[in-house]
């Protein structure tokens, strides 16, 4: 049974002829059921702070598993960021490599190229002085030809001689 004030107060005791002084007996209920209600008061108000302590350590919990929950995600994003950026600046170096090899081999290519020119260039200038030679030769000799063939009258003789010279 749950003792409350009220109940401590209306008990009534049985009467027998030696028991205990009544009014003694009455100051002590009367005693007892305050300091009961007191214990009862006590118990009421640590049972409210209870329950608002409990739904504290409830909300912090709750606080406690978003800010678990949001440390985590932030975690996930900054691997993620992190993941994105190295592949990022992977796929650059690999562009500038690609690029590099493409500016290299487009640099021997046209080194080649002029190289090859060069000699083609070389080849026709050999070819030009040698049809130039062999036309100049063929010309002196029509000259010399010519000359021997002809009958020099004016005095000139020293001239055609020192062209002739000079031509051999």
């Amino acid at each position: 049974m749950n003792f409350t004030k009220d109940n401590i107060n209306s008990t009534q005791f049985n009467k027998k002829m030696k028991g205990y002084n009544k009014e003694e007996v009455n100051s002590f209920v009367d005693k007892v059921a305050y300091d009961y209600a007191e214990y009862d008061a006590k118990i009421a108000s640590l049972n409210a702070k209870i329950n608002e302590l409990t739904q504290q350590v409830e909300r912090y919990r709750e606080l406690e598993s978003t800010m678990q929950q949001t440390l985590s995600m932030a975690q996930n994003t900054a691997e993620q960021v992190r993941k994105n950026a190295e592949a990022k600046a992977s796929n650059i170096i690999v562009e500038a490599e690609n690029k590099a090899r493409g500016i290299v081999d487009s640099a021997n290519n046209m080194a080649l190229q002029i190289k090859y020119d060069m000699d083609s260039y070389k080849r026709q200038a050999y070819l030009y002085k040698s049809k130039m030679m062999s036309m100049l030769k063929t010309q002196i000799d029509l000259l010399q030809e010519v000359d021997s063939d002809a009958t020099i009258t004016d005095g000139s003789e020293g001239e055609v001689k020192a062209l002739n010279e000079t031509a051999e």
